[in-house]
């Protein structure tokens, strides 16, 4: 079983990144493989069909790769504007290309979220099902909204609020068991 989880934001320091390096680590004490994938390292260019034509962009070749060898994906995301970020939305284009050969074509996702605010960047969810939806992916259907984050984090990204570690042990229960049954 392997899970990858990465987050909808390039921020170094970006409570996004924080809570599914936070989850992953509790899928790995439950000896499950982790990859995190920071969407900045891969530095994806911007969709456009005639770069698509000319030159298929590697970046986007090893961010196919790596959600095709996964059994599910976990994917933390800031709320922008009532939506997800445009820096996951290009990557999500760019994995559904070229027509035909989507990445996230039957990959379970589990979705997340969090937020300084008080929704928890729960906007973006709804935008994020449906994008993946429309993929062909099989989405979660329990997520995980985290309002007040700088709160609920310590300096090094743990979460420390006991009634959210419960929370988000749950979720990731609820995951890996569908992703086994997929498997």
């Amino acid at each position: 079983m392997k899970i990858l989880g990465f987050a909808g934001s390039l921020r170094e320091n970006s409570f996004n990144k924080k809570v599914v390096r936070f989850t992953l680590k509790l899928a790995e004490e439950q000896g499950v493989k982790t990859e995190f994938l920071d969407l900045r390292d891969l530095n994806i260019p911007l969709y456009d069909g005639d770069l698509e034509e000319s030159s298929f962009p590697e970046s986007v070749e090893v961010f196919k790769e790596k959600i095709r060898t996964a059994d599910a994906i976990l994917i933390s995301s800031p709320e922008y504007n009532h939506a997800s970020p445009g820096v996951l939305k290009n990557a999500l284009n760019w994995s559904s290309r070229p027509y035909g050969d989507a990445a996230f074509d039957g990959k379970l996702i589990g979705l997340m979220t969090a937020s300084p605010g008080n929704r928890g960047g729960a906007l973006a969810l709804i935008d994020l099902k449906a994008s993946f939806e429309e993929m062909g992916a099989r989405v979660y259907p329990k997520t995980v909204s985290i309002p007040g984050v700088v709160q609920v984090l310590d300096k090094k990204g743990n979460v420390i609020d006991p009634d959210l570690v419960e929370m988000v042990k749950g979720f990731l229960s609820g995951l890996l068991s569908s992703a086994k049954k997929l498997k």
